[in-house]
């Protein structure tokens, strides 16, 4: 039902709502505003030390209680980006087994729509889900019957081995790195390593925020809480126009489509000190591997 009613609500409305409840959180229940209004170009320029909020109670309960409710929703966009992604492969390749690699997945929500959905019953699916300890051993413990799902630490994920479990000219494998990029300083040489590592057919890359009037990368502190609470803040990447199609492009990768609920439908960082980095658009990206 809240669903429902939010997808009533137009986005301008909703822009407005969401200021109140900014101000809501930070005078009555002192919690921080969503984002700093300092926008810099030099990931230096932020001396602060901030604790890895990953770790938080609240955000570990938050996903927790995504996976609990994932049966009872359908998939959004960002999820459906996985499902269209191997809808095609089949199409075109003729694949019917895919791998899945689900770096920061969490305690496995996407895992959880696609098992419910019809790729399940037509075809082969093997999922690797790769985060924090606390996270995975949720996921693990929901997924207790799944043969087909493997849960790993980050810290000591051997992204090669991962990715070498189902390697095969029969299977496809698709790595999947939802709202992740945003919050890794050199995402570049990350993107750069993982390809490397994992040599995946087709990468998608969702939850995406990406600035509209500008193609030069900033950074800024986001402050993220969840509805069970504050988590804690971290460093974050405003991202160029063009700047995650542009690395994709000379790592190897074309984009084969993207999506998106409406352009600049994200109020991350609406009121920063610099304009051009307002107006956002979360964004669901699909990438193949170019084998010209």
């Amino acid at each position: 039902m809240k669903k429902f009613i939010k997808s009533c609500i137009p986005p301008i409305l909703q822009n407005n709502i969401n200021r109140i409840r900014q101000k809501i959180n930070k005078y009555i229940y002192n919690i921080p505003p969503e984002y700093s209004a300092k926008i810099t170009y030099k990931y230096s320029d932020f001396n602060e030390t901030y604790e890895n909020l990953w770790d938080s109670p609240n955000w570990i309960l938050y996903d927790g209680d995504k996976l609990n409710n994932a049966n009872t929703l359908k998939p959004h966009i960002h999820q459906q980006s996985v499902i269209k992604s191997c809808r095609i492969l089949n199409k075109v390749n003729g694949y019917k087994k895919f791998h899945i690699i689900d770096f920061g997945g969490g305690c496995g929500t996407l895992p959880a729509q696609l098992f419910k959905s019809f790729l399940n019953e037509e075809f082969k699916l093997e999922v690797s889900v790769i985060d924090s300890p606390e996270l995975i051993k949720l996921g693990a413990d929901f997924f207790s019957d799944s043969t087909n799902m493997k849960f790993f630490e980050q810290e000591n994920a051997d992204m090669r081995s991962i990715s070498d479990r189902f390697k095969s000219k029969n299977v496809a494998t698709i790595l999947n790195i939802s709202s992740v990029l945003q919050y890794i300083a050199n995402y570049k040489e990350f993107l750069t390593n993982l390809l490397e590592q994992t040599q995946p057919l087709v990468v998608t890359i969702t939850c995406h925020p990406r600035c509209e009037n500008v193609n030069i990368d900033a950074f800024a502190v986001q402050n993220v809480t969840t509805p069970l609470g504050f988590c804690g803040s971290t460093i974050v990447n405003l991202f160029g126009k063009d700047s995650l199609t542009d690395c994709m492009q000379n790592l190897g990768y074309n984009t084969l489509f993207e999506d998106f609920n409406e352009i600049n439908d994200t109020a991350y960082f609406d009121k920063c000190d610099d304009e051009q980095y307002r107006n956002m658009t979360l964004v669901a990206y699909t990438f193949v591997k170019n084998i010209s």
